[in-house]
């Protein structure tokens, strides 16, 4: 019986002791959770302002030395946890100046709120710069040779006189101002040199629009592709191609432009040019070009007939006279087309035949008579429907003719 009752008061201690343990580890649970939810309590909060009082919400917020970051709210507003003690706030903000501040954490959650102050820049002077056509075919991948022919006008020049200057080119002429000539490039020459106009070949023209007839005056520039040419111009000029690009103040010009010279020399030569063009606020643009040339090339030339003795004898029936104006209006810049234009070309011209083949053969009244009647059509669009698909539309009919015309009976010598 003692024995057993010994047993039973010691299993009684073992299960109260048991019981004490429990509560003393759950009391210690209790006292942690409390400090650390006091923990949690401790930190900062408030709003990230600019100096005229807007949210910020694009700042980072920086604890120096805890590697501890946050961003705002929509509204500007944010929430950091720290444990009690001194720390150093940096904020940082495209747009704003950099901010650092020094506060103090207590035992409970400190409002704080920050106001960043607008950077302002201080720009370097900028220059844009835009390269002009002639620099952008100058640089392009085709063996191109660009000439500006602004710095030429208002000089006696034509376009043949300017070609001649070009390496690998070379122009042949006849006789006197108005002569036939032939060109040549690299060695090729004939149908194998393209000559163009704005893009649109010159085949067909008239004689009014031969390489020496043309004025440098009417030209903003000459472009003369050796070898490789643009798909645009076709793939049969295995010499080359001449593109005579003219002049055109539609794009900028919003008041009259107007351009016009006069030149004489020997031989009773005059050539006269008038450039007009006028663009109005609508787009409504007008253009009108015109060139006249007029030589009585009356030149002397050292002849030896046939069983006579040679001598200096003057030309008497080689004047030359030809005329050519022509007329543009349209629209640019619209939703439609950035170039709408239709237009009319008129010339016409008179040129006396000295002789034939040889000097041996003269010709006292011979003359070939020319006329051009061209109406003409230009559409042009970039981006047409998709970005990228650019349109380019021309046409002209030549209704002109030339005619060479000799109904006198009688025989002429040098000496009339």
């Amino acid at each position: 019986m003692i024995s057993l009752h010994i047993k039973a008061i010691s299993i009684h201690y073992i299960i109260k002791y048991k019981l004490m343990k429990k509560i003393i580890l759950l009391v210690i649970l209790i006292n942690c959770s409390i400090l650390v939810l006091k923990a949690q309590n401790t930190g900062l909060f408030g709003k990230i302002y600019s100096d005229d009082k807007e949210p910020v919400i694009s700042a980072t917020i920086e604890v120096k030395g805890q590697k501890k970051y946050t961003q705002p709210n929509v509204d500007g507003g944010y929430e950091i946890s720290l444990l009690p003690g001194n720390y150093t706030i940096k904020i940082k903000a495209m747009g704003y100046e950099e901010l650092e501040e020094n506060v103090t954490v207590g035992e409970k959650q400190v409002r704080k709120d920050f106001s960043l102050i607008k950077k302002i820049y201080n720009l370097n002077e900028s220059v844009v710069t835009a390269k002009s056509p002639i620099q952008n075919l100058r640089e392009s991948a085709y063996n191109v040779v660009a000439i500006d022919a602004k710095a030429l006008h208002n000089t006696t020049l034509d376009v043949a006189s300017v070609l001649d200057r070009i390496s690998g080119i070379k122009v042949r002429t006849e006789g006197g101002v108005g002569s036939g000539m032939s060109l040549s490039m690299n060695g090729f020459g004939g149908r194998h040199v393209k000559l163009f106009i704005d893009g649109v070949p010159m085949d067909g023209f008239g004689p009014q629009f031969n390489l020496n007839n043309i004025p440098i005056g009417m030209l903003e520039r000459i472009e003369v592709y050796k070898g490789v040419v643009p798909v645009e111009f076709g793939a049969d000029a295995l010499g080359g191609v001449i593109n005579l690009v003219t002049n055109d103040q539609s794009s900028t010009a919003k008041k009259m432009h107007l351009n016009a010279s006069i030149a004489a020399g020997s031989f009773d030569t005059f050539k006269e040019e008038v450039n007009l063009s006028k663009t109005l606020k609508n787009g409504f643009t007008a253009q009108f070009n015109a060139f006249h040339t007029f030589s009585n090339n009356d030149y002397k030339v050292y002849i030896e007939p046939k069983n006579q003795k040679g001598q200096w004898y003057k030309h008497f029936n080689d004047r030359y006279n030809t005329g050519t104006g022509a007329i543009k209006l349209g629209i640019i810049n619209k939703p439609f087309a950035d170039r709408l234009f239709i237009g009319f070309t008129y010339g016409k011209g008179r040129k006396g035949i000295q002789h034939g083949t040889t000097m041996e053969k003269v010709f006292g009244k011979r003359h070939q008579h020319s006329e051009t009647i061209m109406p003409s059509f230009e559409y042009a669009k970039k981006n047409l429907f998709t970005k990228g698909l650019n349109v380019r539309l021309t046409g002209n009919y030549n209704l002109g003719y030339i005619q060479n015309i000799d109904t006198v009976s009688y025989s002429y010598q040098w000496s009339g």
